[in-house]
This record gives C-alpha cells, sequence and structure tokens, in this order.
C-alpha cells in the first residue's frame, strides 16, 4: 500500500503537527520573516520518502523510530540540515540510527530529502547485494558512497517525488510500490558498501545524549524558563560545555533557543485556546511570563501579529 502527500506549510505549529504524526518532533524556527515550507512524502511498507524544502532557519529535534534508520541526502546546492552539528557534502550521505534523539538545524533556504526506512530490511538487502560484513553502526555517520551509486540514488528519488507530486490522487499498484521499494533500498545498499566509515565518537555520542536530555527537560517542565546554571546542574555538565554543545546542535544560545520554544509552545496554545473563557495574560503567566508588554514585542518580532491576535483568529474562536 502506498500512501503520499504534498504540504505547504505557512505556520510552524502546523508543520509540528504534521511530523508529530509520524515521530516524535519538536520544532523552532530561528530566524525572522514568514515561515514557508514544502513537503513532499512517499509511505512505502517498509521505507518511507521525504523531500522538504523550507525558506527560514530552523532547529527540529526528532525522535527516530528504534527500528529505523534515517538517510540524509545533499540535495540540489544549498547546505543540507546539520545534524548533531555532522554535515553531508553533495558527493555525501548521513546515516542517523540509534539515537535517543537528535538535532537538526538550516541556516537559510533548504531543499533536503530523506529516507527512513527499516534497518533489517536494509541490512538484510545489503548483505544479499554486498556480503556478510554489510551493517549499519549507530549513531550520526557521515559516508562518501562512489560517484555512481549516489547519482543513481538522487536520480531515482528525483523521479519517484517527480511523479507522485504530478499524480498525487492517482492510485499506485502493489506491484509498482514494490519495484520502487526494491529499487530504492538497493540504490542505498550500494552507497552504504564503501568500507564502513569510523563510527561516532564516544565524545560525539555523549554530546548527543546530553542534548536529548535537555529537550527532555524542557519538556518535562514546559512552565519553566530554567536558567543556564540550571540546566547545567540538571545535566550534570559544566554550563560552558553546555553552552558550546548548543552552539554545534542548535547554531543559537541556549537562552536564546528557551526564548523561541516558549515562543513556539505559547503559539500552538493560543491557536487551540478558546478567547471567551481565556487570556493571553493567563496563557502567559502559565509560561512564567511577568511583562506581557515586552512578549508582545517578541512575538510579533517572531510571527508577524500580536498575541491578542493569534488568539482571535483560534481554531475554537
Amino acid at each position: 500500500m502506498t500512501r503520499s502527500s504534498s504540504s505547504f506549510f505557512t505556520d510552524p505549529s502546523e508543520a509540528q503537527a504534521a511530523l508529530e504524526g509520524r515521530c516524535q518532533a519538536g520544532l523552532v524556527v530561528t530566524g525572522r520573516g514568514p515561515f514557508r515550507a514544502r513537503l513532499i512524502r512517499i509511505d512505502l511498507a517498509r521505507l518511507s520518502l521525504l523531500s522538504a524544502e523550507e525558506w527560514q532557519p530552523r532547529v527540529l529535534f526528532v525522535r527516530p523510530p528504534a527500528d529505523r534508520v534515517v538517510i540524509q541526502l545533499a540535495w540540489d546546492r544549498e547546505p543540507p540540515p546539520i545534524w548533531a552539528g555532522v554535515s553531508a557534502s553533495p558527493r555525501e550521505v548521513l546515516t542517523i540510527r540509534s539515537v535517543p534523539g537528535v538535532h537538526g538545524r538550516t541556516v537559510g533556504h533548504c531543499h533536503s530529502a530523506a529516507v527512513c526506512c527499516s534497518t533489517d530490511y536494509l541490512v538484510r538487502v545489503g548483505r544479499r547485494l554486498v556480503g556478510p560484513k554489510f551493517v549499519v553502526p549507530p549513531g550520526v555517520v557521515r559516508w562518501r558512497p562512489a560517484p555512481d551509486a549516489l547519482k543513481a540514488l538522487v536520480a531515482l528519488f528525483r523521479a519517484a517525488m517527480r511523479v507522485t507530486a504530478s499524480r498525487l490522487d492517482a492510485p499506485t499498484s502493489p506491484r509498482a510500490a514494490r519495484g520502487l521499494e526494491q529499487e530504492v533500498v538497493e540504490a542505498l545498499a550500494e552507497c552504504l558498501s564503501v568500507e564502513p566509515p569510523k563510527p561516532q565518537g564516544r565524545r560525539e555520542q555523549l554530546q548527543t545524549g546530553v542534548m536529548a536530555r535537555f529537550e527532555e527537560c524542557l519538556r518535562t517542565h514546559p512552565e519553566r524558563f530554567p536558567s543556564l546554571a540550571d540546566l547545567s546542574r540538571e545535566l550534570g555538565v559544566p554550563a560552558r560545555t553546555l553552552r558550546a554543545y548548543c552552539g554545534r546542535h542548535l547554531g543559537v544560545a541556549p537562552g536564546r533557543y528557551l526564548r523561541l520554544r516558549r515562543l513556539e509552545r505559547l503559539r500552538r496554545e493560543l491557536q487551540d485556546a478558546d478567547p471567551s473563557v481565556t487570556t493571553v495574560s493567563a496563557l502567559a503567566l502559565r509560561h512564567g511570563v511577568t511583562q506581557p508588554g515586552r512578549l508582545a514585542g517578541s512575538y510579533r518580532k517572531a510571527f508577524g501579529e500580536l498575541p491578542s491576535e493569534t488568539l482571535r483568529r483560534s481554531r475554537a474562536g
């Protein structure tokens, strides 16, 4: 069974809701200006293909399913997403597997491609084509495939996206879906058939783990606005080290990330609130905001409207 979808988002809350339907995800826009993102997705039995075009810098935190590996391809000439501080060149791919959570960030306009595949399926096909030593190591790992293998994978990906975009509502036969799935996984195995790269080092794994716990701290206490000292004490790392980790994984200082993340959460609550029974001040206080005037200015810079305007246009309203 094949499912395909094409969506254009002008609101980060809507984009996050679409992502949360697939995996645990959190989206924070770090740039200014109107948010725009276009996603095309093809879901097959054992893998999914995703093409994303985005116009604003952002940070996306995801927890990939334990039984899946994500393969990130470079796309066009824009810088690809940076995952856990690791960026792939146009001649490379990244694999992300068995991580507690990972941050992916963009620095501007970005057109990216990714495949989310059953690890068992990929390894089984890889060992049949390449040999018994075929493995996909855990962590965030950068590979440099043979040029012809990468070219074939990208061409196959482009063709699938082009056909899907032109006929979203057209039925796909089970035979065609199985054929596409087989072609894609074989192309992936060829790209990863090079000598296994050096696995993600212990230091990098530690950083990724700390940043996953960083997100868990923020999720567990959404009403708090913790200081850097509080977070470093809770995570067991020096404040200077945590600041460096945030620069590498988030691209912004921890304080700015916390403020933007709080604004995103407040916006989602305003969009779901009933303006007849709640107020901006009440929701702001729930998030530890004691100066509504300053909040209004920051909110308007981030989203182009006042919090009260968002509340008036809420779904309940």
